[in-house]
């Protein structure tokens, strides 16, 4: 007996029912998006002319904005309203309130009415960012403090004009111009500075016209440590130096002329303010050992000066 093989053949979907079930999948996934769009829209109050972008645009342009943040909890909530200028502007007043104790109320201007609506809606997303910020941790925040303390504006790396007086080192007191600078390398700032004094005069104790004319320049390097505060700041200092002081001699028949270099150790309370973040007033008050205390002389007659202690 010959058997017949039969032959089935599976059918195949249709055009039509492929397009409805793409459409059937489409319209799902366009509604399941615009329902996660409607949980993550911020309560805002918009008030526009007509040929302005409407509520739901400025909504989806801080949706966009907000990128994949969730802002569905939100307590932000914003009133925008928009009008036109004589000078054929737009001008949007934005009342943003956080939850917070006061609102704020931000004022933006462009050259069109999409431009403004865009920053509206940006300024909302940045809103709504801030309340999502995670709180930092213990460690952080001991982190930031450090680092805050670190990059103060009295520890920032500083170049500066002194107006300085010295008491001991030359007969009379005296004032002097300089210079200083310093770096700061971990909780420790560096200072070096230099300073011309103006000359001063000495002479031998019972003869006024003989004696000699005294000249002090210094270099100095010290260390400081600036204890923590805001605009208003103290540091004490540790340092040493060399004096050069010279000596010019006058109402001898022969004058001369002669010239020292002193090591000195220097102890200081320095004090600011800082004015703004690029300018400081400061104030020290230093104590200076030298440890030479030259003295100066005219041959045969007696003592001009010798350094106090």
């Amino acid at each position: 007996m010959l058997a017949r093989a039969r032959v089935t053949r599976r059918s195949r979907p249709s055009r039509r029912a492929i397009w409805l079930g793409f459409s059937s999948w489409l319209a799902i996934s366009s509604g399941a998006r615009a329902a996660l769009a409607a949980e993550n829209v911020p309560s805002l109050t918009w008030s526009a002319p007509s040929e302005c972008p409407p509520v739901a645009t400025v909504n989806g342009y801080v949706t966009q904005d907000l990128g994949a943040a969730r802002i569905d909890a939100t307590q932000v909530r914003a009133r925008g309203t928009v009008t036109a200028t004589n000078d054929g502007r737009y001008e949007v007043v934005l009342d943003l309130d956080t939850g917070g104790a006061e609102r704020t109320t931000r004022t933006l201007s462009g050259a069109n009415c999409e431009s403004v609506s865009q920053a509206a809606a940006l300024l909302v997303a940045l809103a709504i960012r801030a309340e999502r910020a995670p709180e930092p941790t213990a460690a952080e925040a001991s982190k930031r403090e450090l680092e805050a303390r670190r990059f103060n504006h009295h520890a920032r790396p500083f170049l500066a004009a002194l107006v300085s007086t010295d008491a001991g080192s030359l007969p009379q007191p005296t004032l002097g111009l300089g210079i200083a600078a310093g770096a700061t390398l971990g909780v420790v700032r560096l200072e070096p500075a230099l300073a011309y004094f103006a000359p001063q005069s000495g002479t031998v104790s019972d003869q006024p016209a003989l004696g000699a004319r005294f000249t002090l320049a210094s270099a100095m390097l010290r260390a400081c440590t600036p204890f923590e505060a805001s605009d208003f700041w103290v540091a004490p200092c540790l340092g040493g130096g060399l004096d050069w002081l010279r000596a010019s001699g006058f109402g001898a028949r022969v004058s001369k002329r002669t010239s020292t270099v002193d090591a000195l150790g220097v102890a200081a309370a320095l004090g600011g303010w800082d004015i703004s973040s690029i300018i400081s007033l400061r104030v020290e008050l230093a104590a200076v050992v030298p440890l030479a205390r030259p003295e100066f002389v005219v041959d045969g007659v007696g003592s001009v000066y010798r350094r106090a202690p």
